[in-house]
């Protein structure tokens, strides 16, 4: 969560993901309160993500599970239609990010790059 201690235009944990062309995708993401122990209390929060190669955006599933965890996931008839490269090139290169929604309020909770790979 974004603390009041943050700067103005706080935008996020930066977290770069990689993701398998063609398989299903699911990062689980154990989120704690300011204390680092005490699991995130997601009650009255929703997620949403998104990804973006400059010219198509397409959504990550984000839902939160009790225990504070949350769970970012893509089917694999989603991966299969996004573009691919290896880790050494940038055909396959995006950018993402996930926002948590309380109300009116929008917090920023994470952003970076996404690699997607060619299956083998």
């Amino acid at each position: 969560m974004c603390k009041s201690s943050e700067p103005a235009g706080y935008i996020g944990h930066y977290l770069a993901l990689i993701m398998r062309q063609g398989s299903d995708f699911v990062l689980r993401i154990i989120l704690t309160e300011e204390d680092g122990e005490t699991p995130f209390d997601a009650t009255g929060f929703t997620a949403r993500a998104h990804m973006s190669n400059g010219k198509t955006r397409t959504a990550i599933a984000a839902n939160f599970e009790p225990g504070g965890v949350l769970v970012l996931s893509k089917p694999a008839s989603e991966t299969t239609l996004l573009k691919a490269g290896s880790l050494s090139d940038s055909l396959g290169s995006y950018e993402w990010d996930c926002e948590f929604l309380h109300g009116q309020e929008v917090v920023p909770a994470f952003y970076g790059p996404v690699t997607v790979v060619k299956d083998i």
